[in-house]
């Protein structure tokens, strides 16, 4: 290797050096959210999503009072398959995006679907209407297969058209 090349070796310590830091900013961002809310998650997936992740482990850091506790979870932790979630994430045009959104909230199913419910499971669970984050998936869920979800998108789309006027 010539002056200035970086080896497979050298790649992999700085990914991982990069690894350490994010989850030590995700730390402390856990440290101050115990400050200021009851309960908050600050989630990673370890596929580099910034949400809970359906393709690979999230690590979490759940915040309960002053209380922080640090885990992993899998998408089966969840009742869910693992799925390519990071296609999902990496997103459309708004107009695919829009269509995406309303294609779930209709009962789709697949991976679009999946990493939905995984986070909308999260946030269930954040705001302590779930006991676990597997009852808070499987509420998101019922809400979607339900049409209650969709119904709160078109009252969003509603008032903010209302809002504009």
């Amino acid at each position: 290797m010539g002056a200035g090349e970086r080896g497979a070796g050298d790649e992999v310590l700085a990914h991982r050096r990069e690894a350490a830091d994010q989850h030590r900013l995700k730390a402390d961002f856990a440290d101050q959210f115990a400050r200021e809310l009851d309960r908050a998650l600050v989630v990673a997936g370890e596929d580099s999503l910034d949400e809970v992740s359906t393709s690979a482990p999230t690590r979490i850091f759940e915040i309960n009072g002053t209380e922080i506790t640090s885990y992993t979870i899998e998408p089966r932790d969840l009742g869910i398959e693992p799925s390519d979630g990071v296609a999902v994430a990496a997103g459309g045009t708004p107009e695919q995006n829009a269509a995406l959104t309303r294609a779930v909230l209709a009962g789709e199913g697949g991976p679009a679907r999946d990493l939905a419910l995984a986070n909308a499971g999260a946030a269930i669970y954040a705001a302590k209407a779930a006991a676990s984050l597997r009852e808070a998936v499987a509420l998101a869920g019922e809400a979607v297969d339900k049409g209650r979800a969709s119904e709160t998108l078109e009252r969003f789309i509603a008032a903010t058209h209302e809002g504009a006027r």
